[in-house]
């Protein structure tokens, strides 16, 4: 048995239930226990939290660790946990590892708990897989059967025993070293006769094909088996049994050879051997469902993150004792949570199984693939010429998604993206390795998706970044410091101002002024832009209030991110808002850029419709860079579009083909009575331009470049009041 294997190995297992009560242990573990003090049984029955705790009384911290650990296990909140510690005795000073993992898929389960003795750890590492090697060839099942029988014949003279098992390809026949030849061809042939279709009837055939049906015992259930006998020389009555596993499946045959009739000590010998049999079968079968769920991801079948792990650390081992090279691949799946959205975990899980076969194939023998978690994967290439290897197969990897999946029925297209390191290239640590691959691999994400990329210190460079900027940017927002908006006038045809735009700037006191090209895009990925946007809106309402109390209508325009938006409480929290500084809706507009909006239209219409409704004025931002379809703008709830000052750029130039552009803008957009903002102006002769195309407002550096509050107010003071008579353009929400 796979017990015996474990047994005479120095590894120290134990299997957990749910509660964390042991359920069985290696000698090695009962022997460890014992010679420190513990129970010689290795605490067997017990629970491994209470029995194991109290003998950590010096490592207090380390048995915390080791409970937290071990209990999220078997809770299901992680899959794995590793903990090195101390455990030394009075003559040495030791060290082990801990290691547990859960073995039964999600959810609550059980688990295995290895302490290994890493102060060896190369001499424990060639018996641990000489071990598994003989759990995987089966020889610890072959050589239990091979005992069953020769205990039986040793029992019971005159006997001869056979077992067969069941398999797909050449059924494998188990007799002791002094069943004569010719009778083991004979047990073979009657088991291969009795399992080739249902084991009842065929052994009833069987029996009356001999004509020795008299000899079965009147009354027999069809698991008694029958009692046939002899076509050959051999004289004896063969009883052949069914062998059943636990799950009451044909698993083998059990064959009895003896030189007379059926009798009640033959039933006995049948009995007792049919037993033993399929309980080393169905053990077996558990040791190899336990293994696979142990070392295998149970929804792909590929090896999890321990076997990668493990063969990151040897190819790690030999590259620095041999000089090699090789690589390491992380790949994740793009967007694969709205697959699982759309189409539900079911489906998912089959995506991820036919994943994983193109994966297979894209690497063939060159290296392992495993799953690491959910939509992520990892690849170890060993090979002499790493780096060229990684780029083939990177490249072979994206290729091979590039048809479409066919998953039950349907056809769904999937790319991936592939980060790549390579050993001792971009570093010597087996994690950093890891990290350096995800880091390419990010990189690729934020380019676009689709596509694989090699660590490159400069983007790592821009990673960490990317992290200071966040870190910094968390704590500027919780303490208020550092962020401030500025306001950028618009004017009418006169040059006379009639709105402003309120932009977020931060200072920090180490990064200096970070551009929101910079600081916005991050804020949108980690959800930041949710909080910093109400912080915006507040503010600005708060100054356009200040600013009616002084006696100056303005329209203040403020940008609204597309995750505010189509959040569902988009709506409520403008409202709060507007009811917590008294600001006119009527004089707020909210700025929403177009391509971001076409993304997410459904979810964007209806929080707009309901903004729409408190009087709040909507704007598109940055038009005619995203669809550019006035025709799809007809259903929003906009009053104003914002012409993107890339177009006004090229008028400088006398591009024609920019004229038609804004012209066409123009007419349409006055047509469905919206009002037109031009930004971005910078030059005499492109304000001329758009005032001869008929824009209805003007925003850019030629006019004014962005203010704090106070120099808003001043020009607000010395320009003239806004005559009665003059009204502003009826349908300018934008302003």
């Amino acid at each position: 048995m796979w017990h015996e294997a474990a047994d005479a190995s120095d590894c120290h297992i134990a299997i957990l239930d749910k509660e964390g009560g042991i359920l069985a242990v290696t000698a090695a573990w009962r022997r460890f226990s014992e010679q420190n003090g513990g129970d010689p049984a290795g605490y067997v029955g017990c629970n491994y939290f209470r029995a194991c705790e109290p003998n950590a009384a010096g490592n207090g911290e380390e048995s915390l660790a080791v409970s937290a650990g071990i209990r999220e296990v078997l809770d299901g909140k992680r899959s794995e946990f590793s903990l090195v510690y101390p455990c030394h005795s009075p003559v040495e000073q030791r060290w082990f590892m801990l290691r547990a993992a859960r073995i039964n898929g999600n959810g609550p389960g059980r688990a295995v708990v290895r302490h290994e003795n890493v102060t060896f750890a190369e001499a424990f590492e060639a018996e641990a897989t000489r071990i598994l090697e003989q759990i995987v060839q089966n020889e610890l099942l072959t050589t239990v059967l091979h005992g069953v029988v020769s205990l039986l014949e040793r029992k019971h003279t005159g006997v001869h025993c056979g077992i067969m098992l069941k398999s797909e390809d050449q059924p494998e026949v188990i007799v002791s070293q002094g069943c004569p030849a010719g009778l083991v061809e004979e047990i073979r042939a009657r088991a291969t006769a009795a399992m080739s279709g249902d084991f009842t009837s065929s052994l009833i055939q069987l029996a009356n094909a001999v004509g020795r049906d008299r000899l079965n015992p009147p009354n027999a259930k069809p698991d008694d088996g029958v009692v046939a006998g002899s076509r050959g020389c051999w004289p004896q009555v063969f009883r052949l049994h069914p062998i059943r596993n636990s799950q009451k499946e044909l698993a083998g045959c059990l064959v009895l050879c003896a030189d007379t009739p059926y009798s009640p000590v033959h039933k006995t010998v049948c009995d007792k051997a049919r037993s033993i049999a399929a309980i080393a079968i169905s053990h077996a079968a558990m040791r190899d469902k336990l293994s696979l769920e142990a070392w295998y991801d149970p929804v792909t079948e590929l090896p999890n993150r321990f076997v990668f792990q493990d063969r990151l650390q040897n190819a790690l081992r030999r590259g620095q004792s041999r000089g090699f090279e090789f690589a390491v691949l992380t790949l994740d799946l793009d967007h694969f949570e709205l697959i699982n959205d759309a189409y539900g975990r079911r489906v998912g899980d089959t995506l991820l199984r036919e994943v994983a076969q193109r994966l297979h194939r894209s690497i063939g023998a060159a290296g392992l693939v495993a799953r690491l978690g959910g939509d992520e994967f990892g690849i170890v290439v060993d090979s002499p010429d790493a780096a060229q290897e990684a780029d083939t197969m990177s490249r072979a990897i994206v290729e091979g998604f590039q048809a479409p999946f066919s998953v039950v029925g349907k056809e769904i297209c999937l790319t991936c993206s592939v980060g790549a390191s390579i050993f001792p290239v971009d570093t010597v640590e087996a994690a950093e390795l890891v990290h350096k691959a995800d880091t390419a691999r990010n990189q690729v994400k934020r380019s676009g998706r689709n596509n694989w990329k090699r660590f490159d210190a400069a983007v790592e460079i821009v990673a960490q970044e990317r992290k200071d900027i966040e870190r910094n940017l968390r704590e500027a927002v919780k303490s208020g410091r550092g962020l401030h908006l500025v306001y950028q006038p618009q004017t009418d045809s006169r040059e006379r101002i009639i709105g402003v735009e309120a932009l977020l700037r931060w200072d920090h006191p180490v990064l200096g002024r970070v551009s929101p090209s910079r600081f916005i895009p991050i804020a949108e990925e980690n959800g930041l832009i949710v909080e910093i946007g109400c912080w915006v809106l507040r503010e600005a309402c708060l100054q356009a209030v200040r600013w009616k109390r002084e006696g100056f209508d303005v329209r203040m325009s403020v940008n609204a991110s597309t995750v505010q938006v189509c959040r569902s409480d988009f709506a409520e929290t403008v409202t709060a808002i507007i009811a917590e500084t008294g600001v006119d809706p009527e004089s707020l507009e909210l700025e929403i850029t177009e391509s971001a909006l076409m993304r997410d239209l459904d979810d964007g219409r209806r929080e707009m419709d309901k903004v729409r409704r408190l009087g709040v004025k909507m704007s598109i931002d940055d038009f005619g860079t995203g669809y550019s379809s006035l025709h799809r703008l007809q259903g929003l709830p906009v009053e104003t579009i914002k012409i993107d000052q890339s177009f006004v750029r090229e008028l400088e130039g006398g591009s024609r083909s920019a004229v038609s552009v804004i012209q066409a803008i123009v007419t349409l957009a006055h047509d469905l009575n919206l009002t037109v903002v031009a930004e971005g102006v910078e030059t005499r002769a492109q304000i001329e331009i758009l005032k001869s195309l008929g824009c209805d407002v003007f925003q850019g550096y030629l006019l004014h470049r962005p203010l704090m509050a106070e120099s808003v107010s001043e020009l607000l003071q010395a320009e003239e009041r806004v005559p009665k008579e003059v009204v502003l353009p009826s349908c300018g929400a934008g302003i």
